[in-house]
């Protein structure tokens, strides 16, 4: 019972309302299953947010960033001193590089980091 009444419907709505897919397979020592590993997904996700031009009106920006230009820039931000500012007391370097990872992803929070990125060598298309 604990598959169909605790771990089905707790993933299927993390997968629902959020931008995470996942999904789960039994983990057996012969027939009997010892344990759980979740499999983590990132869904695919266009990134929309507002940027200034040089006139100072606001325009509508896009920007779709690969799998890969996410782990890079996450990386490259968490090494710029201004930005490992965010990070919260005692937190390791791989959480923090996922949490960034995991704001690139959302727009207002992509906004609030476009000018580290820019710093970083990132230019918009």
């Amino acid at each position: 019972n604990l598959k169909d009444r605790v771990i089905k419907p707790s993933l299927d709505e993390i997968t629902a309302n959020t931008d995470i897919e996942l999904t789960y397979e039994n983990v057996k020592r012969g027939r009997s299953v010892v344990g759980f590993r979740f499999i983590v997904k990132q869904k695919a996700k266009f990134i929309e947010f507002e940027e200034e031009n040089s006139n100072n009106e606001n325009i509508q920006s896009s920007h779709n960033l690969t799998e890969k230009q996410l782990d890079m820039f996450s990386r490259k931000l968490a090494d710029l001193p201004a930005v490992q500012s965010m990070a919260n007391v005692g937190e390791d370097m791989k959480p923090f590089i996922a949490r960034l990872r995991t704001m690139l992803m959302d727009a207002d929070q992509q906004k609030a980091l476009l000018p580290y990125l820019k710093e970083v060598g990132y230019t918009a298309a």
